[in-house]
This record gives structure tokens, sequence and C-alpha cells, in this order.
């Protein structure tokens, strides 16, 4: 038996296998559903698991990138993670939160800014003309949020609030591991700091993961994904070391080949679109839990050996 059997194509079957090594490992979990539109084809959860001390100064966050095979290879590590008893070597300093959710996607939401509701705008003009201008104008507009839209804005807001305020609020450090798939060695993971060049952040993520500094113009923002994004925005004032763990599936000769050969939208239907990105092998996924098991790892000893002590700061990373 190995890691690959905690993987699942199918995201219930992935939330049921991490949900069910929670219980096994008597974690509890806290459960968020999202609203649900009539035509959506399945429901958004997310769902939240820590392990350690309560009082840990230094609090790791695994959580997915910003596409569902990420979510998908992030719910298969996870599951791993507990089903292998990983958590039980945390450091008596550390805990792990585990966010789990197959659509991370979703919570691009939550990072809308100046967010005006639309039947707010009217009451706020004196004249009724530029009022009803107002409203149409930014009903109209390309990015108006429709009302299903806000009441998801609203609902993505209140549970990463909800999340931050339950699990991360006691840290003083923050780590961020966010799970990405690309293009590269197949089953290896590049380790990539999200902070910008020259930064004692990137500093501190490459001593405790080996990471490598974000390449010049690279939009550092946009290196992790909505959800780590989202939690960190709610505690600005901790100290944080955020990274990409990006698992190399094929190389970008076979990825531009295929995607060449057969038009984007067939191959989505067939689901081998995106197994370019969550290669349904099982020496692939073998080779993904190792690697974020040593990368963990070396996150325990890194912080533990140096005897690193988290500060507040008034930066955000």
């Amino acid at each position: 038996m190995t890691a690959a059997q905690h993987f699942s194509m199918d995201p219930a079957d992935a939330r049921r296998r991490f949900l069910s090594a929670c219980l096994d490992a008597r974690l509890p979990v806290a459960s968020f559903e999202a609203p649900r539109e009539d035509q959506a084809e399945f429901p958004v959860h997310i769902d939240v698991a820590r392990a350690g001390t309560a009082d840990a100064e230094t609090v790791i966050v695994l959580c997915p990138g910003g596409r569902m095979a990420e979510g998908l290879c992030a719910s298969g590590i996870q599951t791993a993670l507990l089903r292998t008893g990983l958590q039980i070597e945390l450091p008596n300093t550390f805990a792990l939160v585990l966010v789990h959710t197959v659509w991370p996607s979703a919570f691009e939401a939550a990072e809308w800014n100046d967010l005006i509701e639309p039947t707010a705008v009217a009451t706020e003009w004196d004249d009724s003309l530029l009022a009803a201008a107002e409203f149409r104008l930014n009903e109209e507009s390309p990015g108006a949020p429709s009302p299903q839209d806000y009441e998801q804005l609203q609902w993505c807001r209140h549970v990463l609030s909800n999340v931050a305020e339950r699990f991360l609020t006691s840290a003083r450090h923050l780590v961020f591991l966010d799970v990405r798939t690309g293009s590269g060695s197949y089953g290896e993971a590049e380790v990539v700091s999200c902070h910008l060049p020259g930064s004692e952040d990137e500093a501190r993520a490459i001593e405790m993961f080996g990471a490598r500094g974000a390449a010049n113009g690279v939009a550092i923002s946009n290196l992790r994904g909505p959800v780590a994004r989202g939690l960190a925005a709610t505690l600005p004032n901790r100290q944080m070391t955020s990274v990409v763990l990006e698992f190399g599936c094929y190389s970008l000769t076979t990825v531009l080949d295929s995607l060449l050969s057969r038009h984007e939208a067939e191959a989505a239907g067939n689901g081998r679109f995106n197994g370019l990105f969550y290669p349904d092998a099982d020496d692939w996924r073998d080779r993904v839990f190792e690697g974020a098991a040593d990368i963990l790892r070396l996150g325990f000893r890194s912080i533990d050996r140096t005897e690193l002590v988290a500060r507040p700061t008034d930066r955000p990373a």
C-alpha cells in the first residue's frame, strides 16, 4: 500500500477520503459550504483541520493553489499525510493547519476590493437620474459582480476570516505552503519563494525550505493561490513565510504538443486535459507525496534547529 491510494480523481471522493482520515486521526474539522446556484454542478466546500499544540508560535498552512487539479493534488497530499502519521512529527512549538478544498478558484472572489452592493448605490444620490445612470454603469461594466457574485464574495470573506480567527490567530509566525502543479520533471517538487527578491522574508524561505527566489519580473502577488492570499490578508501583522510547492507533471514540450493536438474544450470533456496537470498515475502520486513530506520535514528541522523566534511585524508578506 502506497501514498497513491489516498489521491482521487473525483472531488466528492477526495473530500470523503480527507474527512475520513481526519476522523481516524482524531482531528476535529470545521466545514463550510458555499451558497449554491441552481445551475452549479458541484457544491463548493472548504474543510479545515489543525494538528499540534493550541499555543504554537509557528503554524504551517498547507493549502491548494488555484485550479481543480491543484485542489485534488493537495487533497491527496493532506490525506496521505494523515494516514502516514506525519503530523505526529510536529515539534512542540509547531501546529499544522490543513485547508482542504477541491475548488480553490472559488476563493478568487475574496480578492475583490471596494465592492459596493448594487442595491445601495441609488440611496447615496439625491438626483434620481444620476442614481439610475450610476447603477446602470456599474451593472453593465465588465467587472461588475452580479447579486450571486456578491453573495459568493461575502461567503468567501466570511469563511477566510473565520478560518483565520479559529486556526491562525494564536501564531506569531505563519508559514504558507501553496500546492501547485505544472510543467516540469515528472513528480519532482520545486520550491519557490513568494517574497520580494532580496527581502528578509525571501531569505527565510530559502533558509527554511531551500526555496529559489522568484525570477525578476514575476508578479510576486500572483504566485500564491487565492486561499493562501485570502488568509494572509486577514492577518497582515504576522511574520509570514510563503512558498509555492510546484510539482512537475510533464515536460513543457509534452504539454504544448498535447494542447495543440486537440481542442481544449474537447480534452476537458474526456478528462484528459486535467491529466496534464494531475496525472492519474500511482508513481507520480507517490513521488509527489514523498516530495511534500520531505519539504515539510525540512521546515520542521529548519525552525527547530535555528530556534527561529517569530515576531509580530507591521508589514505584510
